[in-house]
């Protein structure tokens, strides 16, 4: 399921480009600090688990340090969001496995444009990980210091998988989403959940 069609062209692309033995799963929950996120792809490489939102801003993108704009206009910093979440996921980690040291965690803003086309980026500082098509594989197949003596393996996807599940064990117990207070859930399965709440004015 993808909140829009910016999202599933980004999973599919990644998809059909990435090489086969990396695993993309698509937006799903984070949890820490007693919080849940949704993040649009988790893309686990050869040598880190990314974070990745997408956005499928097209035209004039501009996107600096806690700042971004579209046709001149500012726009929700999905950058920081994303790089808040790379700072708090290992620790969240190592918490709930009882270990000193987590998998390496790296974040990314993929911005595609229309497709790949019609996107004029700028990115005021090159260490930024914000990035087009032409930029993004790169990225997510490229070994740092930290991690070129630690890839990831079978056993660090199995974990992923069941600090996801527990994430959405985590979500199902939630009483507030934003600014609604949930009430009941009248009908939930794997697949749907659906909730009545009240609106906090």
């Amino acid at each position: 399921v993808y909140e829009n069609d910016a999202e599933k062209w980004a999973a599919e692309f990644l998809r059909d480009s990435l090489p086969d033995r990396y695993r993309i799963y698509t937006n799903l929950n984070i949890h820490y600090n007693g919080q849940v996120f949704e993040v649009d792809q988790i893309i686990v490489a050869d040598y880190a688990i990314a974070l990745v939102d997408v956005k499928g801003y097209r035209g004039k993108v501009h996107v600096g340090q806690g700042t971004a704009s579209v046709g001149g206009k500012l726009v929700a910093d999905a950058y920081g969001k994303i790089m808040n979440h790379v700072r708090h996921v290992p620790g969240t980690w190592k918490q709930f496995f009882g270990e000193r040291f987590a998998p390496w965690f790296r974040g990314a803003l993929f911005i595609t444009g229309d497709k790949g086309e019609n996107l004029d980026l700028v990115v005021e500082n090159p260490d930024l990980k914000v990035f087009s098509v032409d930029r993004i594989l790169a990225y997510l197949q490229q070994s740092e210091h930290e991690t070129e003596h630690n890839r990831v393996t079978d056993q660090t996807v199995a974990r992923l998988e069941q600090f996801l599940a527990v994430t959405h064990r985590v979500r199902q117990q939630e009483t507030t989403l934003g600014d609604f207070q949930i009430v009941s859930r009248p009908h939930t399965c794997e697949a749907l959940s659906a909730w009545v709440a009240d609106y906090r004015l």
